[in-house]
């Protein structure tokens, strides 16, 4: 069994340093994943559970929310709040509500409202996301979105 958990955790590991290093490399030579967070947030809106959703592939509806899936999400979040990509908001009242912070905490923020859930994300829960000019012109430039 530890030999089996060694294997699953290197092939985690490798797939981490991979989307780092994609999302590291040049904008334009995004993971597909990335390309798609980046289309959704320049066609509209993007809410948190989107995001997780996509990363989760299968999973996200089966109730449990798989922790990979998650820190993937987060990962995406955290590398397009730092490049200027997206920004992060709350949404009440039809009000957007800059959260204000920066990328380290917000996702110090989105984890600890996951955690106060206590259950998969869904429509108006935690935050949502805009698209910032330089996001637009990247979009656009992949020819994504509208």
């Amino acid at each position: 069994m530890k030999h089996f958990l060694k294997i699953i955790q290197r092939i985690i590991v490798k797939q981490q340093k991979r989307e780092l290093q994609t999302a590291q490399g040049n904008l334009m030579e995004l993971s597909d994943y990335y390309k798609t967070i980046l289309s959704h947030c320049a066609f509209d809106e993007t809410e948190l559970w989107i995001i997780i959703k996509n990363a989760s592939r299968n999973n996200y509806d089966k109730g449990k929310l798989p922790q990979w899936a998650l820190q993937k999400a987060l990962r995406a979040i955290k590398y397009f709040l730092s490049e200027g990509l997206i920004e992060a908001f709350t949404y009440y009242d039809g009000v957007y509500t800059p959260l204000g912070l920066n990328p380290e905490k917000t996702i110090e923020y989105i984890e600890r409202e996951l955690k106060a859930l206590r259950q998969v994300p869904s429509f108006g829960d935690v935050c949502l996301f805009l698209i910032t000019p330089k996001g637009e012109q990247l979009a656009h430039d992949l020819d994504l979105g509208e």
